[in-house]
């Protein structure tokens, strides 16, 4: 063990009164205590990490666990050398299926959707694609690439009237809404499809990156559970986090905005140029394909569900 890693490991055991304390296969930052797993996070930035723990507090819910920062002996939620901060927060490795926790997952969802609206003057990191400029600078790469992988790039441009349809169906969503005074954040989307659990009820984790700005991570997710749940449960799923304003206007058409984008296209021309085999073009023409119609379905269920919803509410009123 290097100096490093037993300097911090004595500061956390001092400052959280751990009896036994020792790294856990060879993981710098997942720890062994005799309360169980831990994970350390280390921040060189002070205001962040602050950030982060104002972020836990704010979406703190009794309906599921979080990876919030341990209290320190001395009752604080984090502990420093002078130099940077250390965290310490439950670690939970194991996985178990959404049906196992669907109704704990959908208040996290929801939490999110409510309580995770920031005005864009607390993060200042805010950036708008404009849509329709961005795909026109796409395509005229194509025009260089026709050599690189034929066959791609005739479906590419063959697929181009499509995509601007679609870009055009975005900016119509989003732009009523511009200049946005809030956003949503988000944790990753490898963070957000994570279903994990402890004494039967979601562990969910916040981490230490930087959120995801946008409704892009929820309509990522949306997308997800569509290829993994049944019809019925996804349908489920989807009106379940009715509630939490997935349908009310603005929210519905900022997450298929996000559909919208033509984010699977703009892959595959970003991608072309480092194509250098016949494998790897039939696997990117696949990939496309296979996202492209994803999307759509995803869409037509979306837009149908919505539509049906609306009318229900109509009927009521």
């Amino acid at each position: 063990m290097d100096r490093q890693i037993a300097y911090i490991l004595a500061l956390i055991q001092n400052s959280y009164g751990f009896k036994e304390i020792k790294p856990y296969r060879q993981s710098k930052f997942v720890i062994s205590t005799d309360t169980g797993l831990k994970r350390i996070r280390i921040w060189p930035n002070e205001a962040f990490m602050k950030w982060h723990i104002e972020w836990r507090h704010r979406l703190f819910c009794d309906a599921f666990f979080m990876d919030r920062m341990y209290i320190t002996q001395s009752g604080n939620e984090a502990v420093s050398d002078g130099s940077y901060w250390i965290t310490c927060h439950d670690e939970i490795e194991k996985e178990v299926d959404i049906k196992d926790v669907q109704h704990d997952y959908v208040k996290w969802i929801g939490q999110l959707l409510t309580k995770s609206v920031f005005s864009t003057n607390d993060h200042s990191n805010i950036k708008i694609k404009p849509s329709l400029f961005n795909i026109e600078r796409e395509y005229q790469k194509l025009t260089t690439l026709a050599n690189q992988a034929p066959r791609l790039i005739k479906l590419l441009t063959k697929s181009y009237p499509a995509v601007v349809s679609r870009s055009h169906q975005a900016d119509l969503r989003i732009t009523p809404y511009l200049p946005f005074d809030h956003v949503l954040l988000t944790p990753p989307m490898t963070k957000l499809i994570k279903t994990k659990s402890v004494y039967g009820k979601l562990f969910v984790e916040l981490g230490q990156e930087e959120p995801t700005i946008g409704y892009g991570a929820i309509s990522n997710l949306i997308k997800h559970w569509y290829t993994k749940l049944s019809e019925n449960q996804f349908h489920h799923f989807i009106h379940a986090l009715v509630p939490y304003g997935l349908f009310e206007k603005e929210i519905f058409d900022k997450v298929t905005a996000e559909m919208y984008y033509p984010n699977e296209w703009i892959y595959a021309v970003e991608s072309s140029n480092k194509i250098n085999s016949q494998e790897k073009e039939e696997r990117m023409i696949h990939f496309f394909k296979k996202q492209w119609d994803l999307t759509n379905e995803v869409l037509t269920c979306m837009e149908d569900l919505r539509r049906k919803w609306v009318e229900r509410e109509y009927e009521d009123d």
